[in-house]
């Protein structure tokens, strides 16, 4: 068990320089306990490997790349994270479509 609130930790401190950081710490402030368990919840496919790390990078260029939600910081910053996890530039430039 210390080693998943380590690992917790980890991604906790990891969250912090994301965009989420301000409702984090918002949550932690609230409620510690929970706000850690949303962490661990939110992050297992990241951290476990139920997903491929390419897979879930291409998904978040499409999130961010879609009309409803158009970021194009967070379209550049997935595009990057997807090429360095494997992703072709075709396949990147297909998630944006």
């Amino acid at each position: 068990m210390a080693s998943e609130s380590g690992l917790a930790k980890a991604l906790i401190s990891e969250q912090s320089a994301s965009p989420w950081a301000v409702a984090l710490n918002k949550l932690r402030e609230w409620d510690p306990a929970w706000a850690e368990h949303c962490v661990k919840l939110t992050t297992k496919p990241w951290t476990d490997g139920v997903l491929p790390a390419k897979f879930i990078e291409l998904v978040s260029v499409g999130l961010n790349a879609s009309r409803t939600n158009l970021n194009p910081e967070g379209t550049r910053r997935y595009i990057r994270t997807a090429l360095a996890a494997g992703a072709s530039r075709p396949a990147a430039r297909r998630a944006c479509l």
